[in-house]
């Protein structure tokens, strides 16, 4: 009929635009993405709707997976009307469909993040789904679907869970940090309910990252559970007291300052010196792989403890972590020179050429010069007008993600033995920063603070009054004390 070949010729649009447009926004810059060139104009009523019709097509599919041929759309509901005969060849074409649009709104969400570009509103679920969803999360991250022998919990608990995973700017941040942060507390009791002594680990002031180091290698499996530090100072002697928290706390805040530090060698500050990543040339450190893996599990350590870090890692680099390949637009944070001159690479009006570049890299590590291939045998191969794009993403990729892969692999695999990569995957870089190193808003809640503080109760217990002389000095201080 002709209803039937006008959908089909509306799917297959549809579909063709999806992957296109989602191939084409790979090698966008943001700029670009954000001009008013770009094939869909950013902060307009069509790119909102875009949103949300790939939004919905994808939730559907995944949250109701009993008939992934049905879906809320009107064209959805159309299709099916006319097609029933056609059931297999339907859900190839659904499959197509989402796996456009799958990519498409990985795409656009993680512009998003980068820029806002339409309202948040977009993003979220209507109101009539909104609610349920929330329910069925707070029952999920509660472990109550988890431990249910209910043949529709334990499936609602999959929808859940997939739907999720693929979605994960359905469930607010602050309900996904406070899921996250029960799951790691839940992980720490457990651990330490086995646990028949707590180790006390001896730290040289002097020796602290040595000292760190060893003791770690020592603990294995173990760094999961309890562990004390007692500091010796520089006469060799212990200092005074017991670990109820604080020394650990002090311990891995000191221990982060000094490897983190540039001459240390481990780690290197991005172009606006305000977060780091993985210092390429850190292979030329004697043991700079277990260093490097010792790192990424100290910091699954001071995440387990609640501790936040105050080094910032750099945008790309936690990308990296979660698994997520960076942007053209990173290269901004990484080298801004090196960005500039691919952007005018990219743009340039003449024959591309005339600049005699090649598919290789060079550098020059400590006077010794290497050329790397971007391609087999990139060195023989010219940069050219229609080649250049292709070259730029190369380029790109190189600078923020190879150069730095075996580093990066060493981190995954220090911090992952301590946090569940699955968890952390339900993150943007911008919100595990905060989970890492807290809020970069510089002014501090008092009363809110004051009212989630917790007195150790194997300590001895202050008196009110002390309490109350207590929270009068701390409001009286400035930010930075």
């Amino acid at each position: 009929s002709s209803s039937s070949s006008s959908w089909t010729l509306a799917r297959t649009a549809f579909v063709l635009f999806a992957h296109t447009y989602s191939a084409a926004l790979a090698g966008l810059e943001m700029n670009e993405f954000l001009s008013a060139e770009s094939p869909i104009v950013t902060n307009s009523p069509a790119m909102e709707r875009l949103v949300r019709v790939v939004k919905v097509i994808i939730f559907n599919y995944y949250a109701y997976p009993h008939d992934k041929t049905t879906t809320t759309t009107t064209m959805m509901m159309d299709y099916k009307q006319h097609h029933q005969h056609h059931q297999h060849q339907h859900q190839q074409h659904m499959l197509m469909t989402v796996a456009g649009c799958r990519g498409l709104l990985t795409q656009l969400r993680a512009r998003y993040v980068r820029r806002p570009f339409c309202r948040e509103e977009a993003w979220a679920l209507e109101s009539r789904d909104r609610s349920a969803f929330i329910y069925h999360w707070d029952k999920w991250s509660s472990g109550e679907l988890s431990n249910s022998n209910n043949n529709m919990m334990m499936a609602s608990n999959k929808r859940l869970t997939e739907t999720v995973w693929r979605m994960p700017f359905l469930v607010p941040f602050e309900k996904r940090a406070e899921a996250f942060r029960n799951a790691l507390a839940s992980d720490k009791k457990s651990m330490e309910a086995t646990q028949t002594r707590i180790p006390t680990v001896n730290i040289r002031r002097t020796h602290l990252v040595a000292d760190g180091w060893e003791a770690m290698k020592v603990m294995g499996p173990g760094l999961t559970r309890k562990i004390a530090v007692r500091f010796i100072d520089t006469q060799g002697r212990a200092e005074a007291g017991i670990d109820m928290g604080g020394p650990f706390k002090e311990f891995l805040e000191t221990l982060c300052y000094e490897v983190f530090r540039v001459d240390y060698g481990l780690f290197a500050p991005t172009t606006t010196r305000d977060s780091f990543y993985p210092n390429p040339n850190c292979v030329l450190l004697p043991d700079w792989q277990e260093q490097m893996e010792f790192v990424g599990k100290i910091l699954g350590k001071a995440m387990m403890e609640g501790h936040l870090v105050e080094i910032r890692f750099a945008s790309f680099f936690l990308n990296l972590l979660l698994s997520r390949p960076p942007h053209f637009d990173d290269l901004m944070e990484l080298d801004m020179d090196l960005w500039k001159n691919l952007s005018f690479i990219k743009s340039y009006q003449g024959d591309v050429q005339d600049l005699g570049l090649t598919f290789a890299v060079s550098n020059n590590i400590f006077g010794k010069h290497q050329t790397i291939p971007l391609i087999s045998g990139g060195d023989d191969v010219d940069v050219t007008n229609e080649n250049r794009v292709n070259y730029v993403m190369l380029m790109a990729d190189y600078h923020l993600t190879r150069k730095i892969a075996p580093q990066t692999a060493a981190f995954r695999r220090g911090l992952f033995s301590v946090v569940s990569s699955d968890w952390m995957k339900l993150f943007t870089h911008q919100e595990l920063k905060v989970l890492m190193s807290g809020s970069e808003d510089e002014s501090i809640d008092i009363d809110d603070l004051r009212k989630h503080s917790q007195i150790d109760p194997r300590g001895s217990f202050p008196s009110p009054t002390v309490l109350s002389w207590f929270w009068s000095c701390v409001k009286k201080l400035s930010e930075e004390q």
